[in-house]
């Protein structure tokens, strides 16, 4: 008996990468990769039920579990596609303000508001104009 739970733990060690679901009892609301005490964490900070979903050797392994994962089931308290999604270097950490204002309102509302800094009329007629108008003044 000993031995069998020596080299559960064995494995569990071995493991030590998880995917994990939080749910709100009947869907899954987050699915997440942690390490250690995050499902704990995230249990606490968001009073969601969390388990386990599988252990990994590997981050990577990992990674990419929770990436399927979340293209399957679609959990709507995921903000991205997963697989270190809340990690940012210095570099990603400074994003231009364009791309801020495309995630923020949309390609679509953003493409018409920059084509409004141009004089369209050679281009466009006034009907044409006002569809752009009424799609960039959307948010």
């Amino acid at each position: 008996m000993a031995a069998r739970v020596n080299k559960i733990r064995h494995d569990e060690e071995t493991r030590r990468f998880y995917v994990y679901e939080l749910s709100d009892g009947s869907s899954v609301q987050y699915v997440g990769k942690g390490i250690g005490r995050r499902l704990r964490s995230q249990i606490a900070r968001t009073g969601l039920f969390g388990e386990i979903v599988r252990r990994f050797k590997t981050e990577r392994e990992a990674y990419r579990y929770e990436v399927q994962l979340i293209a399957k089931l679609s959990p709507p308290l995921n903000r991205n596609g997963g697989g270190g999604g809340n990690r940012t270097s210095r570099r990603a950490a400074i994003v231009p303000k364009w791309m801020r204002d495309i995630e923020a309102i949309g390609t679509r509302v953003y493409a018409a508001r920059v084509l409004l800094r141009f004089d369209l009329s050679p281009y466009c007629d006034a009907a044409q104009i006002d569809s752009i108008r009424r799609v960039a003044s959307m948010s």
